[in-house]
């Protein structure tokens, strides 16, 4: 057998990991969201990608032949569409990556009720939502993936109270989910990437 023989179905199996696997990436219009959806989408998965910019969302979809929806994730009936149409497009839901995050970034006694509120509740509470309206679906199908996105600024960074806040907080919800969704075979884990240019790093 040639080297290249051994090699074809190594590299099928590895393009086709996600076939007959639906994904939802919350915030994945943009940046690590929209690379996420492009990397499920290119091995096999059917992508929804939920954000708020639905321009944005769909102009991604289109060039990775996914989905998009449009999703403030501080809403709860936006999130739970955005589930629902995650299940309607793929007949399952086996993936949720949550990246939508925003920034308001300032020393603390700059930080207003305002900036606080917004990037608590665009993390924390999106998460939260977009995590137990899936694991309905997971549960019932016994199997399911999910991933949320924090950062290395969980361990605090200058200027970043409430985006250092929420990203812990989201360190603290993955282990809780680990516990209380491994016995139906759904796993949780949380990556939490360094600096990365992104749209949303570029506005500071």
């Amino acid at each position: 057998m040639s080297r290249n023989s051994t090699r074809t179905p190594y590299i099928v199996g590895v393009m086709t990991r996600f076939q007959g696997k639906t994904a939802l990436v919350t915030g994945g219009a943009k940046g690590i969201g929209a690379a996420t959806a492009a990397r499920f989408a290119s091995e096999g998965a059917t992508v929804v990608i939920a954000d708020f910019d639905e321009d944005a969302a769909k102009e991604t979809a289109g060039k990775i032949g996914g989905h998009a929806v449009r999703c403030d994730v501080t809403k709860l009936a936006d999130v739970d569409g955005a589930v629902c149409a995650a299940v309607e497009h793929g007949g399952s839901l086996d993936i949720l990556v949550t990246c939508a995050g925003v920034i308001r970034d300032n020393l603390l006694f700059k930080v207003s009720d305002d900036d606080w509120t917004t990037v608590i509740d665009t993390h924390l509470k999106g998460t939260f939502f977009a995590a137990r309206a899936a694991q309905r679906h997971m549960v019932e199908q016994k199997s399911g993936k999910i991933v949320l996105v924090s950062s290395v600024s969980a361990l605090g960074n200058r200027g970043q109270a409430n985006y250092s806040t929420a990203k812990a907080g989201l360190q603290g919800l993955c282990k809780t989910l680990a516990f209380e969704l491994g016995p139906y075979n759904i796993n949780a884990n949380c990556v939490a990437p360094g600096f990365i240019e992104t749209a949303m790093t570029r506005q500071t």
